[in-house]
């Protein structure tokens, strides 16, 4: 039998934002909390790299971009 994992999304929300939410995780997404982003996903996959096809991050293998990824270290992926 083959799993078909299709159409996934994924909310990258700020911690301050994540924490002044206050609701379940299952309940946020971009339209309900302030400076979140939803994007489409890949499952297995790697949110940075979500992230990049999305046009939100610049390439992370590339020059110094790496150093860009601390930024979203305070991130909670829903």
């Amino acid at each position: 039998m083959r799993i078909e994992l299709k159409n996934w999304t994924l909310t990258v929300i700020p911690h301050k934002d994540f924490l002044q939410a206050h609701a379940a995780p299952c309940d946020l997404d971009a339209a309900t909390v302030p400076h979140a982003v939803t994007v489409p996903a890949l499952v297995p996959g790697n949110f940075e790299l979500d992230l990049v096809r999305a046009g939100l991050l610049d390439d992370p293998f590339r020059g110094t971009n790496i150093v860009k990824l601390r930024e979203l270290e305070d991130r909670h992926l829903i």
